[in-house]
């Protein structure tokens, strides 16, 4: 149930990062233009991925112009240091309005020289905290070039070096070091991964959840000596709600899309209890990140100068939520569409069930609809593009089976602009969806 839905990422053939890999492991990169993809990383590219204290990277920076001889023969720490720059540079088309093909290419560079020392480090066994760090952001890296199967495959592997050394467990005593810090940070951004790149090609999950006892992320121990950083603490509310949805939808995807089929009352009552963990999820989310209340903003609140990072993290938390709540319902929709009768269709109403999915792919649409005017956004926003698609195809198959709906015309502007947005996201990668979404339209 729910299978024949579009939504896969999958294509023919991927692009590779660079024709001709680079013969040399240090690349010249003005200090200061280091410097900038090293803030745009924290400050912009990890909403909800925070795994790197600020204070590491300045430090890795320092030796790396310093030419500190130890650091620079230290493989696992080049690697760090040239991921977190590729992450920066690749992130820094979108903060800064630039060419995102001419960053790509900056960034690819910067990649390579960091693949290069990460090779080099497959023997070490077992793998180092740094390891492992440098195996989460290539993750990130390839996410961001929108370079999908080799993602599924490089968080494959994280995941199983962090297995290694036992990072799903909480430690037998209790830490705030930074090392702490990281092994939460890099478990949790892997988790949430592995479950958006699960829903977008159809593939099954990396982590069980029955493993999991590390803790989530605290204010404590992101605030702990060693991470340097006034905003880490504060960003820890967004992060914990982005993690407690990610794990909602690791129920949805395996009670109702996995390999077995339910009947329609098994169906019912797990979406019933699913219904039930996203309004817990609402009552104890901070009004800040909640969905529910994006129109009816304080008017104390437009006074304050709120930090980048935490309005990227509420836009991050906020499309998860229109995610998973349109994924718990579009079975529903699938299951009209599959037993339409064309002639009659106009005569019916609607089920509760597709009204919930049909409000929540409107309110994804549009957000999706604001992108097209929005410069921060391009095609390194991947969890964004594939859930535009995914409210895109559901309102362009709930318009085909209520051509009379009383609402059409404001749908169908909503989804025409969803559409120019979605454009401006998929960085014409992908023609053939777009192609056909257009057609459906």
């Amino acid at each position: 149930m729910g299978q024949s839905l579009p939504r896969n990422l999958s294509r023919p053939a991927e692009e590779v990062l660079s024709e001709h890999p680079l013969k040399i492991s240090l690349i010249p990169l003005d200090r200061r233009l280091a410097e900038e993809y090293i803030d745009c990383f924290h400050s912009h590219s990890c909403a909800t991925y925070r795994y790197i204290p600020r204070s590491q990277s300045k430090e890795f920076l320092g030796k790396l112009y310093s030419e500190d001889e130890s650091f620079l023969h230290d493989d696992a720490s080049m690697a760090v240091v040239f991921l977190i720059l590729a992450v920066g540079c690749i992130w820094y088309s979108s903060l800064h309005n630039r060419d995102l093909f001419e960053y790509k290419t900056k960034a690819a560079r910067l990649y390579e020289a960091a693949q290069s020392r990460l090779e080099k480090t497959a023997s070490m066994f077992p793998p180092s905290i740094l390891v492992i760090q440098a195996h989460c952001l290539k993750c990130q890296f390839l996410l961001s070039v929108n370079i999908f199967n080799s993602a599924w495959l490089a968080v494959g592997t994280a995941v199983r070096l962090g297995q290694i050394v036992g990072f799903h467990k909480a430690k037998a005593t209790g830490s705030n070091s930074r090392d702490e810090f990281t092994r939460r940070g890099v478990f949790w951004s892997l988790y949430i991964m592995d479950r958006y790149l699960s829903a977008a090609l159809g593939r099954p999950m990396m982590i069980n959840d029955d493993d999991i006892t590390i803790p989530y992320p605290e204010a404590v121990v992101s605030s702990s000596q060693g991470i340097e950083d006034p905003h880490e603490a504060k960003t820890v509310p967004g992060i914990v709600a982005h993690i407690k949805l990610a794990q909602i939808t690791t129920q949805v995807l395996r009670r109702l899309y996995g390999s077995k089929k339910h009947d329609r009352v098994a169906r019912d009552e797990s979406v019933s209890q699913i219904e039930a963990q996203l309004s817990s999820w609402l009552e104890e989310t901070p009004g800040f990140f909640n969905p529910e209340e994006q129109s009816g903003q304080k008017e104390s609140e437009v006074f304050y100068d709120v930090p980048w990072i935490f309005k990227r993290q509420q836009r991050t938390v906020r499309v998860a939520f229109f995610f998973t709540s349109m994924q718990l319902y579009r079975g529903y929709l699938l299951d009209e569409f599959l037993q339409a009768n064309f002639h009659d269709r106009s005569a019916l109403t609607p089920a509760p069930p597709v009204r919930k999915c049909i409000q929540a792919a409107l309110q994804m649409a549009l957000f999706a609809a604001e992108i097209k005017e929005d410069v921060t956004y391009n095609a390194v926003f991947w969890t964004t593009s594939y859930f535009t698609f995914c409210a895109i195809s559901i309102l362009t198959v709930y318009l085909t089976l209520y051509p009379e709906i009383e609402n059409r015309a404001v749908i169908e502007n909503v989804l025409e602009r969803a559409i120019e947005g979605h454009r401006k996201l998929d960085n014409s990668m992908n023609k053939h969806s777009q192609r056909l979404l257009e057609v459906s339209f």
